[in-house]
């Protein structure tokens, strides 16, 4: 007894004949070429589409990780961990910039020197936050709700907010 076959017991012959009598045309066999042409058609159309699933994967995954670097980024910038670090960096800052009580004017070419030799926008303002010089682009002063300390002022392009020893705030924004 044989099964699945073309023999008389069943099998593709049975299907063949109740196609025969449903529309009432002989059914001829399908040859190994058809045969694999339909095959293809019905059985692997996900294949076809294989290479797009695998981008679409790929792209979700980078837009995951662009999230959670943008994530991390925000959470740690705001964190007390950059606040010493800046703090140095107000002391060098103040070593290289004229004491507060030097002229507006050598403090501007102070600022004008080191904004060509480093291409960072740069201003300083007094402890009450009124401009005493600039150099490259205006700059907004530091707000008033965090002038206890130095810190990231975030934005696009970002900002650094420098308390200088002195009192006064060194505004560094990078091009």
């Amino acid at each position: 007894m044989r099964r699945g076959g073309y023999g008389p017991e069943g099998g593709a012959r049975d299907a063949t004949v109740a196609a025969e009598a449903m529309d009432g045309r002989p059914r001829r066999r399908r040859t190994l070429r058809e045969w694999r042409d339909w095959h293809r058609r019905r059985h692997h159309g996900l294949a076809k589409h294989l290479y797009v699933r695998i981008y679409l994967a790929l792209l979700c995954c980078l837009l995951m990780m662009a999230l959670a670097f943008m994530g991390v980024m925000r959470w740690t910038a705001g964190g007390s961990t950059a606040t010493p670090r800046l703090e140095v960096l107000a002391e060098a800052a103040a070593g290289l910039l004229p004491p507060a009580g030097s002229t507006r004017q050598a403090q501007e070419q102070s600022l004008e020197h080191w904004h060509s030799r480093a291409g960072v926008d740069l201003a300083l303002f007094s402890a009450d936050g009124s401009m005493i010089a600039a150099a490259g682009l205006p700059q907004w002063a530091p707000a008033q709700a965090r002038m206890q300390n130095s810190h990231w002022a975030g934005g696009h392009p970002p900002t650094v907010a420098l308390k200088l020893p002195d009192g006064r705030w060194l505004s560094v924004r990078y091009p």
